[in-house]
């Protein structure tokens, strides 16, 4: 037997596997990515779907009450937020997991401390990633007014129901954890927080500034809509401006003031 042969039986020499790791490296620089994006697209699915249910929720809540929405975005007459919407919705979703976005960085709630935002100010707990239509919530604007008659709209008040949000991903940031009863019948917990969007964008995009607060938008370019009228879909932002130009209906002023106003000209409640 030469030595040829013999070096050849005795396994694979230096350059080959050299070879051999070159190429594996170059295919996982390949799919790393591929399986990258796909875990992302799974997981904005699995919002779409989340949110979906949740405003069929909402639909069997108004099927009970009148065509009544649920209350939410003030502390009212009951002196507790137990009759917030994600509360009212929690007995016929009967999930948790469809409150929260699988995308969302924020940690879930601490078990052995079911009301605390844990240290991380920019990062904080919080057990539900979707922010309810205020202005469908309550039936006066002001929180005094709502106080003395805690009242939310009807749906046949929505001129159109096609255009006005019902649901949209964010995070309220610090709002107090409220006293009362949640859905599932605990006391002190994050549920008992108000969950809506009325007059800050940065609750949605998580600021037009470079350092976005909350992981905002949760899905690369853009987040998940419920509208009132049952319809769902994913639309790109990713600051005050892109949302005003995909969702017109509210107007997104500059970061200074940071807030959001109705669009007169486009206003659903417009007759």
């Amino acid at each position: 037997m030469n030595r040829a042969a013999y070096r050849r039986d005795g396994g694979f020499t230096l350059i080959e596997l050299l070879v051999v790791i070159a190429i594996i490296a170059i295919l996982a620089g390949i799919l790393f990515p591929v399986f990258s994006s796909a875990r992302k697209t799974a997981q904005r699915t699995a919002c779409l779907s989340n949110i979906k249910q949740l405003a069929q929720c909402i639909e069997m809540y108004k099927g009970d009450y009148g065509g009544f929405f649920p209350l939410g975005g003030f502390k009212f007459a009951t002196s507790d937020y137990s009759l917030e919407w994600q509360n009212a919705c929690y007995r016929y979703a009967k999930n948790e997991q469809v409150f929260r976005c699988p995308s969302s960085p924020a940690p879930p709630p601490d078990p052995s401390q079911p009301g605390s935002l844990g240290p991380d100010s920019r990062n904080p707990r919080t057990p539900i990633t979707y922010l309810y239509n205020v202005y469908l919530g309550a039936e006066k604007s002001s929180a005094s007014a709502a106080l003395l008659t805690p009242k939310s709209q009807r749906e046949s008040s929505v001129a159109r129901p096609a255009a006005c949000i019902l649901l949209i991903e964010g995070n309220p940031g610090f709002v107090p954890t409220g006293a009362g009863v949640d859905g599932a019948g605990r006391t002190k917990t994050l549920w008992l927080r108000d969950y809506t969007f009325a007059q800050s964008a940065s609750v949605i995009t998580g600021g037009d500034g470079a350092n976005k607060s909350f992981g905002l938008p949760h899905h690369r370019d853009g987040g998940n809509v419920a509208f009132v009228d049952g319809h769902a879909g994913y639309f790109k932002y990713r600051d005050s401006r892109s949302l005003q130009a995909v969702l017109p209906w509210m107007r997104h002023v500059p970061k200074e003031s940071d807030t959001v106003i109705s669009d007169v000209d486009s206003n659903p409640w417009k007759p």
